[in-house]
């Protein structure tokens, strides 16, 4: 029986690492552009650029403890 799911496993599992990379670069794009802006906006552009910063790491530290969180509350149950 395992063997019929060990593919969709390694599937899966390739899935979830690509996608930690796409997050990564994604993550690099959006933090330098919002300090571009930071830098180079005017007052009122400068404040979202900032506040932007704070959310694109935010969500990066959250995609990057996403596996442990998962393993965490999957403990519980």
């Amino acid at each position: 029986m395992d063997q019929i799911f060990s593919p969709i496993t390694e599937i899966f599992k390739d899935l979830g690492s690509n996608l930690l990379k796409l997050a990564t670069y994604v993550a690099i794009v959006g933090i330098i552009i919002c300090g571009f802006g930071a830098t180079t906006g005017s007052e009122k552009s400068k404040e979202k650029f900032k506040t932007g910063f704070i959310v694109v790491v935010a969500a990066f530290v959250v995609i990057l403890l996403a596996r442990t969180i998962i393993f965490a509350v999957k403990g519980y149950f």
